[in-house]
């Protein structure tokens, strides 16, 4: 178990250089649907939330409630979830989740990730954002539950990393 530093909710141990940008976001999406009956499991979430994602989301309290709105609600109330393969360009990730929700429909949501360069961090992927994307078609009660992978945006990797690009007024922080 870490330790607790100086923002409450995070544990600097969670984070670790030997986790792949697909077992940050695995994760997280436990995290965020453990917290759904045990709320204190939502640290492990915000702990692998980058230093600059917290200060936009933070304080911890207010990133629980932001992780309870919709459509982030649907990633902890999810009926099953997968998770795409990571395309990584440079310091930059994304990664596709799948979810099928509660209502059995189906939902995509892009995570991006970067790869810290200063301590405590240092070489540690942590989410940036998260994104949802378009629904996914929903399946019909003849059919088996479906998941679409959707191909990922190496654009909004190069648009994080690049801070002369403008920022997308769609894209939500998370």
């Amino acid at each position: 178990s870490g330790v607790a530093i100086e923002q409450a909710g995070i544990i600097e141990s969670i984070a670790k250089p030997s986790l792949a940008p697909e077992e940050v976001v695995r994760q997280q999406v436990d995290s965020m649907r453990a917290s759904t009956t045990a709320p204190s499991e939502l640290v492990t979430c915000f702990s692998l939330a980058s230093p600059s994602n917290r200060e936009l989301t933070g304080p911890y309290e207010r990133f629980a409630k932001l992780v309870s709105t919709e459509p982030y609600r649907q990633i902890g109330v999810c009926r099953e979830y997968q998770i795409g393969q990571a395309v990584v360009e440079g310091n930059g990730a994304s990664v596709v989740v799948s979810v099928l929700s509660e209502f059995g429909s189906g939902l995509a949501f892009q995570f991006l990730l970067t790869k810290q360069s200063y301590p405590p961090y240092r070489d540690c992927w942590m989410t940036d954002g998260v994104f949802p994307l378009l629904p996914l078609p929903k399946s019909g009660p003849d059919t088996a539950p479906h998941f679409k992978v959707l191909p990922n945006s190496i654009e909004s990797i190069e648009q994080l990393s690049d801070p002369n690009q403008p920022a997308d007024d769609e894209a939500y922080k998370l």
